[in-house]
């Protein structure tokens, strides 16, 4: 049935129309995706329900890969340290979202944004405590000024500015 399904996923996705459309539609999009074949199946709701698991651990990876992608050309700030400040990278969307509940800011709904190009996110961590939140910087591409990065804000928790002292610091 599935491979017989696949040569009509056009016609599958355009009759969305009904809850079988919308689960075959699925099955052949986690598919697609993920890049390998459908299997024949005596049960297609167990198949959907492997399937959609193993889509949900792919795609959580897959996201990782692609975020670690976009900080590739930011590794050598990495190694930036200023008045017992350092620079960390974020490793994935999850380590934004832990950012922003740490923070009590929004920043955890920028992994998407991140992903699009729009925008990057830096940690500012005290050297001596790194896995500790303390200041998140937000930059964004300007596009009209030749898509050079600019800094958009930097806060720490609860959306307050830092103090004279740890903008100072931020601005060396």
């Amino acid at each position: 049935l599935l491979k017989g399904i696949w040569n009509y996923k056009t016609y599958v996705r355009s009759a969305n129309n009904n809850f079988f459309s919308n689960f075959i539609a699925d099955i052949i999009t986690y598919h697609e995706e993920m890049g390998i074949e459908l299997e024949k199946t005596n049960n297609i709701f167990r198949y959907y329900t492997d399937t959609a698991k193993s889509y949900k651990v792919w795609s959580e990876h897959h996201e990782e890969e692609m975020f670690v992608a976009k900080y590739k050309n930011w590794q050598n700030i990495v190694n930036l340290k200023v008045d017992g400040l350092c620079v960390v990278l974020p490793k994935s969307p999850k380590a934004l979202v832990a950012e922003g509940t740490s923070q009590h800011n929004c920043v955890g709904g920028y992994a998407d944004l991140v992903l699009k190009d729009q925008r990057i996110v830096l940690f500012i961590r005290k050297e001596s405590n790194v896995g500790e939140s303390y200041i998140t910087c937000d930059f964004y591409s300007d596009k009209y000024d030749g898509y050079k990065w600019k800094c958009n804000q930097y806060l720490i928790a609860h959306n307050n500015s830092p103090t004279s002292v740890e903008a100072r610091n931020m601005k060396n």
